[in-house]
Parts: structure tokens; C-alpha cells; sequence
């Protein structure tokens, strides 16, 4: 199934627009398995459902998450994701380039729809881990927003460098970038002090 897909894609067709919730979610995490493997028909698969009922939206929502992530501009336009350069980011200001043992790092964001229609924006973050061996990335999302002709959108918002079972941090330059649409618009670099 790995390898050839193919056979799984006439089961979820019958089960696309189902009305119960567990089937629905079954439904979309299995698109979203396939999705990590095969994209390219996992993006055809979502253009032919689209549009068919608000339960398979809201399928296609949630197994193409991988892909709205990794920012591919074919699933973000699905759902009215533009390109993201249309939007003007104010350089945010970040609270410091160090930040302490699990404390936490803070930032404001003001964007601009300096365009006379309506925009959607689909914000997120994206955190470039030091690891012991190289880094790692994980993109978080704010939100989305519907952004009004020449419309503005001012957030705060903050990272808590805590310890977690699935994440352990380690001392050193540590980066966050600002996302809009997929797009990296803004990059921070900064120090996590050592634990004392």
C-alpha cells in the first residue's frame, strides 16, 4: 500500500461525504499517510473533491494538513490560499535573542492587505530546533484569516521552550521563521542559554 496506492482510493470515493465523524477522520488520516508518500495523487484525488460537500472539505481540510504545512501551493490554493508575497509583513519584533531555560520567546506581527480584494491568510511559524546532531524543524499555525480589502491584522503571539517527553532541547542558535501561505517572509535567529 506504501508502494501503490491505488487500491485504498476507490474505498475512501464511497466514503467521502459520510456522516459520521469517526469514519470522516479515519477517512482524511488516511489521506494524510498517502499524502507523505505519494503528494501528486493525493492533490489530484482533493481537486475532484473539492467543492463536493461540506464533509468532504472538511476531510480534505484535515488530510492535507502535511501538505498545507510543507507549503505546497497547490494544496494551499484549494483553499484560497494566494501567494503570500501579496501581503505586507511589518518587520515583527521579537522579545529578545536570548532566551532563558524554559522560558519563553514572544513576538508581534501586524500585516497589511495593501490590495483592494479581499485576501485569505493562512499564518504560521516555523522553528528550527538545535539538535545534538545537526536541527530539526516543526511548523506550528497560528490561525487562519480573512483579510479585507487594505485590511490590517495585528497578533501577539509566544513559544515556550519547555521540556516534553517527544522533545528535548539543547543549548545553542535556535531560528524561527514567519509564514504567510506557505511562504517565509521573516526569519529570527536567537541563543537558548544552557540549563544551570
Amino acid at each position: 500500500f506504501i508502494q501503490d496506492p491505488s487500491s485504498i482510493f476507490p474505498i475512501l470515493e464511497k466514503l467521502k461525504a459520510d456522516q459520521s465523524l469517526y469514519v470522516r477522520k479515519s477517512v482524511a488520516n488516511n489521506l494524510n499517510d498517502i499524502s507523505k508518500d505519494h503528494p501528486a495523487k493525493v492533490l489530484e484525488l482533493a481537486k475532484r473533491w473539492s467543492g463536493h460537500s461540506a464533509h468532504t472539505d472538511w476531510i480534505l481540510k484535515r488530510g492535507l494538513r502535511t501538505l498545507l504545512k510543507q507549503g505546497r501551493p497547490e494544496a494551499l490554493e484549494l483553499f484560497g490560499f494566494r501567494n503570500g508575497q501579496e501581503l505586507h509583513l511589518k518587520e515583527p519584533h521579537f522579545s529578545s535573542k536570548e532566551i532563558g531555560w524554559e522560558q519563553e520567546l514572544s513576538w508581534d506581527l501586524h500585516i497589511q492587505n495593501p490590495t483592494n480584494t479581499s485576501q485569505q491568510l493562512r499564518l504560521e511559524y516555523k522553528m528550527h530546533f538545535k539538535r545534538k546532531n545537526g536541527s530539526n524543524t516543526k511548523v506550528f499555525q497560528i490561525g487562519e484569516y480573512a483579510m479585507q480589502p487594505k485590511g490590517v491584522l495585528e497578533l501577539s503571539r509566544r513559544h515556550l521552550f519547555k521540556e516534553l517527553s517527544t522533545r528535548k532541547h539543547q543549548s545553542g542558535t535556535h531560528s524561527i521563521e514567519i509564514l504567510l501561505n506557505g511562504i517565509s517572509r521573516h526569519q529570527h535567529r536567537f541563543e537558548l542559554l544552557a540549563k544551570k
